[in-house]
C-alpha cells in the first residue's frame, strides 16, 4: 500500500517526468489537494519549457 501526501512538495519540482507522475498520482483528488494544485500549475509550465529548449539544443550563442 503506498502513502500519498496531499501537501505541496518542500521542493521545487524541475523535472518534468516527475511533475506529470505527480499529477497522475492526484487526478482523482478533489480541489481541496494541494498537491494537484500545484502539479496541475506546474506540469503546463516545465512541457513549455521543454519544447523551448528542444528547439535551442544544438544552437550556440556565445555572444
Amino acid at each position: 500500500m503506498t502513502i500519498i501526501s496531499h501537501d505541496a512538495p518542500d521542493y521545487p519540482v524541475m523535472n518534468l517526468q516527475a511533475a506529470q507522475h505527480g499529477l497522475k498520482q492526484h487526478q482523482n483528488c478533489d480541489d481541496n489537494c494541494d498537491a494537484r494544485r500545484y502539479f496541475t500549475d506546474l506540469v503546463p509550465n516545465l512541457e513549455r519549457a521543454d519544447r523551448e529548449a528542444k528547439q535551442l539544443r544544438g544552437t550556440w550563442n556565445i555572444w
